[in-house]
């Protein structure tokens, strides 16, 4: 394995194969050590090394910029990272509620759909989540102009109203 990971051809398949069955290798290491400066590098990589070794602070800022990355990458490769982000905050609560922190001071429409958007499937029971959300769609619709104001749904991958975006959110699995 130690080999696949590190073979140029597989690189990719390798590391991943390391975080799903063997996330104790010794070969982590060098990477955790800098776990920070990786928030940017290639993904669906990335999410999975973050997913198996980041704590929740770092997670969460990951997570925080994920949909970022989900803007520039047109060809989709950083969707392949959705398991890994699922299984985490299915099993981190306290990633999930770093996370949501870090969420409520975001003003960019498509970084705050989008990470709410991640957080929907494990916190939409949440009442402060819920509370949150309301607020959100509450504040979108005041805002009056001839257009509704759109987002890119990253788990869709598909630019919806922002309302849409937010129900999907609380309402769909």
């Amino acid at each position: 394995m130690v080999q696949v990971a590190n073979s140029i051809l597989i690189h990719d398949a390798g590391w991943i194969a390391l975080c799903r069955g063997w996330p104790n290798s010794p070969l982590f290491g060098p990477v955790v050590a800098r776990l920070p400066t990786l928030i940017d590098a290639q993904e669906p990589v990335t999410a999975w090394i973050f997913s198996t070794k980041a704590d929740a602070q770092q997670m969460a800022k990951y997570l925080l910029h994920y949909p970022s990355k989900l803007k520039r990458d047109h060809f989709g490769r950083p969707r392949e990272g959705f398991a890994a982000i699922a299984t985490r905050l299915q099993s981190d609560e306290l990633c999930r509620q770093a996370t949501f922190d870090g969420l409520k001071a975001l003003s960019d429409i498509d970084v705050l759909v989008g990470v709410a958007r991640l957080l929907g499937p494990t916190m939409r029971h949440d009442s402060e989540f819920r509370k949150w959300v309301l607020g959100q769609l509450q504040e979108a619709r005041s805002k009056t102009s001839l257009l509704a104001p759109l987002a890119l749904d990253i788990l869709t991958n598909e630019h919806k109203t922002v309302e849409c975006c937010l129900l999907d959110t609380v309402l769909t699995r």
